[in-house]
């Protein structure tokens, strides 16, 4: 049985649930992975940037901006998150 056969039309699924990571008090917007998968960025219209260690489901870093970042990225190198929000608020994190 391939992934999507396993999807229900009434939402279930027989897929493990790999990991419930909490931490965002609102829906997440936007995620991504570091290139090399030890971290996960998220950003959620709690206005909060997370980022979450893949191995553990730890939070690493939490930010908070005034304005909802929209989307989140990281750089080739891993180095960086990028959030932006729909004001044209960017802002660059060191993680």
């Amino acid at each position: 049985m391939s992934k999507l056969d396993a999807l229900r039309t009434d939402g279930s699924s027989d897929l493990p649930e790999l990991a419930l990571l909490t931490g965002h008090t609102a829906p997440v917007i936007s995620a991504a992975f570091s290139p090399d998968g030890k971290l996960l960025a998220t950003t959620s219209w709690d206005s909060r940037i997370v980022v979450w260690e893949t191995e553990t489901g730890e939070i690493r870093d939490l930010w908070e901006r005034q304005h909802v970042p929209h989307w989140v990225a990281f750089s080739p190198e891993g180095e960086l998150v990028v959030g932006s929000t729909r004001g044209l608020d960017l802002c660059v994190i060191t993680t």
